[in-house]
């Protein structure tokens, strides 16, 4: 791993501390600003939070200033989901995690309808069955749950 990096996981991981216990107590606090990060003097990593504190961290690496953006981007939307308590699943924008229902288990968005049941329902019923079962439920939303359960078979249009 080390050589993929290119640099020692033990020179960066203090600066990954220091850095993560300021952006998770920003992220999580109930009075929630924008975290910006900026590259900090000698190419080290920073962070402000809008109310005037700002954190800056030496990593002993240099940090490439085209990945802040993106960084900014993933915090948004985790903050995003945190409020909302629910969190999309990657690869199937028909699918959500959401604490309060169902425990969290995966379900169709907007529904009860766990993905766990919809493809146990598909190991035994034909696609037409299965869809007129969930006629107000988007065909490719109960693909979505067949296949994030890795159930075999080729599609439900089928």
């Amino acid at each position: 791993m080390r050589d993929n990096l290119q640099f020692s996981l033990q020179r960066i991981t203090p600066a990954i501390e220091k850095l993560s216990s300021f952006v998770f107590e920003s992220l999580f606090d109930d009075d929630w600003y924008m975290l910006r990060f900026f590259e900090s003097a000698g190419g080290g990593i920073g962070v402000t939070d809008g109310m005037d504190r700002t954190i800056a961290v030496d990593t002993g690496q240099f940090v490439m200033p085209g990945t802040l953006p993106e960084l900014e981007t993933f915090i948004a939307e985790t903050r995003r989901d945190w409020e909302r308590r629910e969190v999309g699943i990657e690869g199937f924008p028909y699918l959500v995690s959401n604490a309060g229902i169902l425990g969290g288990s995966p379900t169709i968005k907007g529904t009860r309808i766990e993905t766990a049941f919809v493809a146990y329902l598909a190991g035994d019923l034909s696609a037409e069955e299965l869809r007129a079962l969930y006629p107000y439920v988007a065909e490719e939303a109960l693909s979505d749950a067949v296949r994030f359960e890795n159930l075999e078979r080729e599609t439900l249009a089928a």
